[in-house]
């Protein structure tokens, strides 16, 4: 007795908690405070330390996503002016009148219509009429002659007879011919945005207008910006050797400054064609930089243009937002405090009585239920204990219904009787209305479903479907289930009971599938909404119900194959033995007449000579098919051997059996066998019927149309014999 209590009391305890001595007395409540404070404390030291750097990121990210988008109407401002002046000098080319200037080359009449639009666009730095060569032959100011030299714009723009808008990098002199003094001051090289119209008439090409527009020291286009925008602006220009700012806002505030040399990881960038993202000390002030490289006609980067912000705003924001934080933090933890304790206060009630009826329910009562109203979230775990139990105790019920089922697949092999008994059980598992079981026939294009067995619905009325032909159809060509519900009233959706036709509420189709492949399709309807979780154990269920089908299938064709003629279809010797002894005892006890007709088909070695034995097979083939098709389906038509065929006729007299007998001739005698030409077969039938021939077994049945048989052959065969006894 102590041995055992011993034992017992050795065994390992799942549910075992203690402390070790070290450990004192600590209520839970105040367990709750202090994880409580170390849940927030901790993390909240974590969050200060990181507030900085990680906010200091994020804004840093808000500001160049918004620099982005200022950096992309920055470029709109660009191109405002050249825009403005592409327009102008494309209405001036359009005009007949400028046209037969250009033709008569009259320099003065176009030098005066240059200095008109100069007038209208004082933006615009030098204007110049060229003729088809290239050649200068009028300016606004200053004498005319000499080539234009502008990289390849001049080309593009004649080649194309298209404007042609470019930014490049010029030499000064094209400035300094319009006017010296103005422009004395010009470094060797300038940016320019350059427009080229080219004045055509009827496709002709006499010339071009062109218009440049200075950057160097240009402030219109960083205030423009500035104005437009709220942001810094400025143009880097010169790349080829060192690239410094060209024209910058004058703003007081403005981190640009002319002439300032761009830094080098700002030049690099912008010289690779690529976009530069990122902080940069500009004019000894930490600022964020977004630029553009700005290319010319020939994509190479000349310059930049660019926005930036002062870093000091950025720390602005951070640092007012991390004390908002903070104070919210502050807050957050009071709040906090607050609802542990009361957290606290509204647990351990329910908890207890969510901990006792998990007991209860645990140790098998599963009709226990909690009454917890508490408007809290243990007041919706009571009902979610509720409900668990109360599906926990239908599941218990439904698989107990369940496994009720699973015995029905395997009380038969008969595929039709399993089916059935299948389908009557989860008819009375589910209460639906109806249903149906399809198995699947054919093959490839050919793949039909075939009503099979039926419960509530009239079988032989329904039709065969293809594979994507209504609902089994869609479900066996998708390999999905399919559930219908809340069949709309003018739905024409019915289900022949018998007596009425009538609309089900839900229909809910089942692929039946073995190994990736659709044996079958079941179709449940029903007057009332299924159980989902009756609906998810059916299709669990189906899982076994394809495999006892497959099984039962597979059975049933190795049963059949074993009783079936390989060549011609019809059954065997060894199932005519069987079956004939078989009616042979039905014939003797109920004094029953059976006829056996022993058919031969006349000269079938010459047909194989001449032919060719595969002329030969299908010969043998179209014969049991014609003698099957001429038959009744209580009659059994079985290969003898060779070309021999018995086909016996229970409950059929003589005088009946001649008459099929002869019938069956006609039919052969009247076969065309396309390969044969006009060579017709023929057949010898030797006919024995019980009580006209006196025998002893059915071997003698046999025997005597095999003798009436021999008798036809002898007297010129393609005839009928009867036996005699």
């Amino acid at each position: 007795m102590t041995s055992s209590r011993h034992h017992q009391d050795s065994k390992p305890n799942n549910f075992r908690v203690v402390w070790g001595p070290q450990r004192f007395y600590l209520s839970i409540g105040w367990k709750t405070l202090i994880a409580f404070a170390m849940v927030v404390f901790i993390p909240m030291l974590g969050l200060m330390a990181l507030t900085d750097h990680t906010l200091r990121r994020a804004m840093e990210e808000e500001t160049l996503r918004s620099m982005e988008a200022n950096l992309r109407g920055a470029w709109r401002v660009y191109y405002e002016r050249s825009n403005t002046l592409r327009s102008a000098l494309m209405q001036s080319a359009n005009t007949p009148e400028t046209v037969q200037t250009v033709k008569s080359g009259n320099a003065r009449a176009l030098a005066e219509l240059l200095s008109r639009n100069a007038a209208q666009l004082p933006f615009t730095d030098v204007w110049l009429v060229i003729d088809s060569q290239s050649q200068i032959i009028a300016r606004r100011q200053g004498s005319s002659g000499g080539p234009l030299l502008l990289n390849n714009i001049v080309s593009r723009a004649f080649a194309s007879l298209e404007p042609v808008a470019s930014t490049e990098l010029l030499s000064n002199e094209l400035f300094l011919a319009e006017n010296p003094l103005k422009f004395s001051s010009l470094s060797p090289h300038v940016m320019s945005q350059v427009v080229v119209v080219p004045i055509v008439e009827d496709g002709k090409l006499y010339g071009g207008f062109v218009g440049l527009i200075l950057m160097n020291g240009d402030e219109w286009l960083p205030n423009a910006i500035h104005d437009y925008l709220s942001i810094d602006a400025a143009v880097f220009g010169s790349v080829i050797q060192e690239s410094r700012i060209i024209s910058a806002s004058t703003h007081p505030n403005n981190i640009w400054a002319s002439g300032l040399l761009s830094p080098a990881s700002l030049s690099e960038t912008i010289e690779r064609g690529e976009t530069y993202r990122g902080s940069l000390l500009i004019n000894e002030i930490p600022s964020y930089v977004i630029a553009d490289p700005i290319k010319n006609i020939e994509g190479h980067p000349i310059g930049a243009l660019s926005v930036g912000v002062r870093g000091s705003n950025i720390d602005a924001l951070i640092s007012n937002n991390t004390r908002n934080i903070y104070l919210f933090i502050g807050v957050g933890i009071l709040l906090s405090l607050l609802i542990a304790y009361l957290a606290y206060r509204d647990t351990m009630t329910p908890m207890r009585a969510l901990i006792g009826a998990m007991t209860r329910f645990a140790n098998g009562d599963l009709t226990t239920r909690t009454d917890i109203r508490t408007k809290d979230e243990f007041d919706d775990l009571g009902d979610r204990f509720n409900h668990m139990a109360q599906s926990i105790q239908e599941h218990q019920e439904r698989v107990e219904s369940f496994n009720s089922l699973s015995s029905l697949l395997i009380a038969s092999l008969n595929p039709q009787s399993l089916m059935q008994n299948v389908l009557d059980k989860i008819i009375e598992l589910t209460r639906a209305q109806a249903g149906t079981i399809y198995l699947r026939e054919g093959e490839g294009n050919n793949e039909l479903l075939v009503p099979f067995v039926a419960y509530g619905v009239d079988l032989a009325a329904m039709e065969y479907l293809h594979f994507g032909q209504g609902l089994p159809g869609e479900a066996a060509r998708r390999k999905k289930s399919i559930v219908i519900r809340d069949i709309p009233t003018d739905c024409r959706l019915n289900i022949n009971l018998g007596i009425a036709d009538v609309m089900p509420r839900e229909v809910a189709i089942f692929p039946i599938i073995y190994r990736d492949s659709v044996l079958g399709v079941m179709m449940l309807a029903s007057m009332s909404p299924f159980h989902s979780n009756e609906l998810s154990q059916l299709e669990s269920m189906i899982n076994q119900i394809a495999i006892v089908l497959e099984n039962a299938l597979a059975h049933e064709k190795v049963a059949q194959l074993s009783i079936t003629d390989t060549l011609t279809g019809v059954y065997n010797r060894r199932y005519l033995t069987q079956r004939l002894e078989e009616e042979f005892r039905i014939s003797q006890r109920h004094h029953s007449p059976l006829s056996a007709l022993l058919v031969d088909i006349d000269y079938f070695k010459k047909i194989n000579d001449q032919y060719g034995h595969q002329i030969g097979d299908e010969a043998l083939i179209r014969v049991a098919h014609t003698l099957k098709d001429n038959i009744r389906d209580s009659d059994l038509l079985a290969r003898f051997g060779g070309e021999e065929f018995v086909i016996i006729l229970p409950h059929t007299l003589q005088t009946d059996a001649m008459l099929v007998a002869e019938k069956l001739r006609q039919a052969i005698s009247s076969l065309i066998i396309a390969a044969m030409g006009d060579h017709r077969v023929t057949i010898s039938i030797g006919v024995a019927t019980i009580p006209d021939v006196t025998i002893d077994n059915s071997d003698g049945l046999l025997g005597a149309a095999d003798r009436a048989l021999y008798l036809a052959k002898e007297q010129g065969r393609n005839r009928v014999i009867f036996a005699i006894s």
